[in-house]
């Protein structure tokens, strides 16, 4: 019995994320910061060692409260602070900003270093009220000797109330460019033409240069039901979906039209806007029963079955397979084949 608890022990003690030692830590968040409400690990100082961003988007930053700010664990042990900075170092966010609510990283420019995409969806004070605005932040605008960080990119919209950053994710270049990925914003509360029903979107951007790429949304001709105000966007995961090599994009979504919502996944291929299918969390699907709205999250585990193609997975806390048992599941798709890889209940 001491024996297999020394293993149990050992086992636990075994560095995680690459480290050969992850010192404790707890943040320096404070009462109502939102500390953890985003996390994401990736290499953003090119050191080798894996380092961890934390969303807290009601923390004070400098001295604006409530704005929200991101806090870094460095895989050396050092912290890193970052808030809403535009190229110049100009404070470009408002109390309430959530700036940090979601978060993203990817090597963008294919130097070698991670970029950390950060999403703010209530930034704007002013017309466009709380519009919402992202942000990327490159290792190279990182300034040791002050503890500056200046965000690469920023971008917004014209519109308010769109809560544009309320997601954000990194996904292979759409169109296949040689040295950069891209990434992507959404806006579950926008429209995707300004005046248009706000049914959400979703902005796609070039990772090397910070381009705008493109905007996709729910359409008419989308294989989907009836569409009213879809929160097209309120979960998006990038990935090769397709196995072509070129950047795919899943995307979260419900209807509130219909007297009983449900949620729908739409996979965007590579050529957007050709939309590849919509999977409906509700009802039928592969001889499957799923039930309920309660589409949590959305991730692209990588290729789970062994195809060489990415998978999609999602969770559903509110799933069941008899109504009396909302037991919830979490589900592996197999985008390519357009079949279950598993299900686990």
């Amino acid at each position: 019995m001491k024996s297999t608890l020394l293993i149990i022990l050992v086992a636990l003690a075994a560095p995680v994320i690459g480290q050969t030692s992850l010192p404790p830590y707890t943040g320096t968040g404070t009462p109502g910061d939102a500390f953890g409400q985003s996390v994401v690990a990736g290499d953003f100082d090119g050191d080798g060692l894996t380092d961890v961003a934390i969303g807290k988007p009601q923390a004070t930053f400098g001295t604006v409260p409530t704005c929200g700010a991101v806090e870094m664990r460095m895989g050396d042990g050092t912290t890193r602070t970052i808030g809403s900075l535009d190229s110049l170092g100009n404070f470009v966010g408002n109390g309430g900003g959530a700036f940090g609510w979601s978060l993203a990283a990817g090597d963008l420019d294919q130097n070698g270093k991670d970029e950390l995409v950060v999403g703010a969806p209530a930034e704007g004070s002013s017309p466009p009220l709380y519009g919402g605005q992202h942000y990327v932040f490159n290792d190279l605008d990182y300034v040791a000797s002050t503890g500056v960080w200046v965000s690469r990119y920023v971008a917004g919209t014209n519109q308010a109330q769109t809560k544009l950053g309320w997601s954000v994710t990194v996904l292979p270049h759409p169109a296949g460019v040689p040295g950069s990925m891209a990434w992507a914003a959404g806006s579950p509360d926008g429209a995707q033409i300004n005046g248009g029903a706000r049914r959400g979107y979703v902005d796609v951007y070039d990772g090397a240069t910070g381009a705008f790429i493109t905007s996709v949304g729910p359409t008419e001709t989308t294989p989907a039901p009836p569409l009213g105000r879809m929160k097209f966007g309120s979960q998006i995961v990038g990935g090769d979906f397709d196995g072509d090599g070129l950047g795919d994009l899943a995307v979260n979504g419900y209807n509130q039209l219909v007297s009983s919502a449900y949620r729908l996944i739409w996979v965007l291929r590579s050529g957007w806007p050709q939309y590849y299918y919509a999977i409906t969390t509700n009802g039928m699907m592969d001889g499957v029963i799923v039930g309920g709205a309660g589409l949590l999250s959305l991730a692209m585990p990588g290729d789970v079955n062994g195809d060489g193609v990415d998978d999609l997975m999602w969770a559903d806390p509110s799933q069941f397979s008899n109504p009396l048992d909302p037991s919830g599941s979490v589900f592996f798709r197999n985008c390519l084949a357009g079949q279950w890889a598993f299900r686990e209940r």
